[in-house]
């Protein structure tokens, strides 16, 4: 075992030359099975379809940033259909980032963000969208409806503001149900933005070592679903310094909806208090 363990490494610290694979054709079959599993309209499918533009996504060079683009924007599409909302906006997100022309991840996005009730979120997408087409009807749409809630949650604050409502015990109920959901959004969201800061700081990491003198001439590989494909060191560099850079620009956005939910909470909290002491119940 042992020395079949040391041939491998030799093999793969040698400097003969190999044929890199055709990463845009892979990834471009996994796109393209993707799309066939997200025609079978069902759960499994769903599924399966995250999986292939998972490896999708994995599959791309740095040079493909509309493919990557489109497979982010095609799997927040798919996380929209499994109510996963927070990680179709992180998709949506990275599909901007990769092809901010591709006006898919702009309304998916603002969709997400509906979802989720961050209607300003939802409605700064729809602003971004806008600038690259003016004129897209879904994105008019969206934006509008994110602005009417927006509105009518100014108008229920105030009118918290202006009056003690009585107990009622049914009311009481749904506004814990609200707190509890909240709750679990603002979890997923401190998650979320925890592992995108841990990512940065292993990309971080790699880039050091990878530009070291100590592994300077040595082949690289990256992982690309269960496979590993021969890589550049100047590629590998510049895809992490890439994806490194939009998580530095996302962290904000994150935080900033992080905070939007934590004060709808702490609003939801003082409604509730100030119900319960309001007086008997009706």
């Amino acid at each position: 075992f042992g020395s079949r363990l040391q041939i491998r490494i030799t093999a793969m610290s040698s400097d003969a030359p190999a044929a890199a694979p055709d990463t845009r054709a892979d990834a471009e079959h996994w796109k393209k099975l993707g799309n066939d599993k997200l025609k079978e309209g069902n759960k499994t499918g769903y599924i399966s379809a995250v999986e292939c533009y998972t490896r999708g996504i994995a599959a791309c060079g740095s040079d493909a940033s509309k493919l990557r683009s489109q497979l982010h924007s095609n799997r927040a599409h798919v996380n929209i259909l499994l109510r996963k909302f927070v990680d179709a906006v992180d998709d949506c997100r990275k599909a901007i980032a990769a092809d901010p022309t591709n006006i898919k991840p702009y309304w998916r996005g603002a969709r997400a963000s509906h979802f989720l009730s961050l209607f300003q979120q939802a409605s700064e997408f729809c602003e971004s969208g806008l600038q690259v087409d003016s004129s897209n009807d879904e994105l008019i749409k969206l934006k509008t409806a994110a602005e009417k809630e927006l509105q009518a949650l100014k108008a229920r604050r105030e009118t918290a503001l202006a009056s003690k409502p009585e107990y009622n015990p049914q009311e009481a109920m749904e506004l814990k149900g609200k707190i509890n959901e909240l709750e679990d959004r603002i979890d997923n969201m401190k998650m979320l933005a925890h592992g995108k800061e841990r990512d940065r700081r292993r990309m971080a990491l790699t880039i050091q070592h990878v530009t070291s003198e100590d592994i300077k001439d040595s082949r690289l590989f990256r992982p690309v679903g269960r496979c590993f494909l021969l890589t550049s060191g100047d590629s590998l560099v510049e895809q992490f310094n890439a994806e490194c850079k939009a998580i530095v620009e996302e962290l904000p956005k994150l935080q900033a909806a992080i905070q939007d939910l934590e004060s709808r909470k702490d609003e939801t909290q003082n409604e509730l208090l100030e119900m319960m002491r309001g007086g008997s119940a009706k």
